[in-house]
């Protein structure tokens, strides 16, 4: 099996997992509804690729309190 499609399997199989299981044809009520939660850190870092993932493990280790988007 190649990586580019081992990839896009793997992509679908968490899609599948994660996404919410609505009979068809339900319509949610409210799809823009907010919930006033809020997390307190230090830093926040966007972008979860090679340089953001060791960003905010290198936050995280120095002591500050990271969010990785």
């Amino acid at each position: 099996m190649k990586r580019r499609s081992l990839i896009k399997s793997m992509g679908a199989l968490s899609l599948g997992i994660a996404a919410p299981s609505l009979p068809k044809g339900v319509v949610l009520t409210d799809p823009y509804e907010t919930k006033k939660n809020s997390i307190l850190a230090d830093i926040l870092v966007v972008g979860g690729g090679t340089a953001g993932t060791i960003a905010a493990i290198q936050a995280g280790r120095a002591g500050a309190k990271t969010v990785l988007i």
